[in-house]
């Protein structure tokens, strides 16, 4: 019982005493980082689909076959693009039937009981000078590189950050 008592005593004392230095702070400060820029971040968000009949096929190379779409984007502006961020999120059913968002790229496996395969959606983004208007080019493209049928139809959500 003494030897409890004593180690419980000891374990308390270290407790109430450890990592304290001057002043009462716990630890070494570091160095003070430095101040930011004062200013302010935007940002924007808003959802959009693409109906399956919208997708492209570029199959110009038979090795590497994809579906395409670029859309002209009236918020993504050049600030954006040069300045800013986009995040990009693809919206669709889990195996629980649960809604969830995914950041793109997205990458979803299938099977129809016989076969597996993959699909991959991706994206990529810019400010086209001609058209004044901001493009996001997105993309999907299927491990089995079969294109018979095109992607289904894709709920998006878009973050803009500048």
């Amino acid at each position: 019982m003494k030897k409890v008592m004593f180690l419980f005593i000891t374990l308390c004392s270290l407790n109430l005493t450890s990592c304290i230095v001057d002043g009462g702070r716990d630890g070494r400060d570091g160095r003070d980082g430095k101040d930011g820029v004062d200013g302010f971040a935007q940002w924007d968000v808003h959802t959009m689909t693409i109906q399956s009949k919208k997708w492209g096929l570029e199959d110009n190379d038979p090795n590497q076959p994809y579906f395409y779409y670029d859309y002209e984007d009236p918020q993504l502006t050049r600030t954006i693009v040069e300045n800013g961020n986009l995040v990009i999120t693809c919206q669709y059913e889990n195996e629980l039937g649960k809604l969830v968002y995914a950041p793109l790229p997205a990458v979803r496996h299938h099977t129809d009981g016989t076969e597996f395969w993959t699909e991959t959606f991706d994206y990529e983004y810019r400010f086209d000078d001609e058209k004044q208007a901001g493009i996001i080019s997105f993309t999907t493209t299927y491990s089995d590189f079969k294109v018979s049928t095109p992607p289904g139809d894709l709920v998006l959500k878009i973050t803009y950050n500048w």
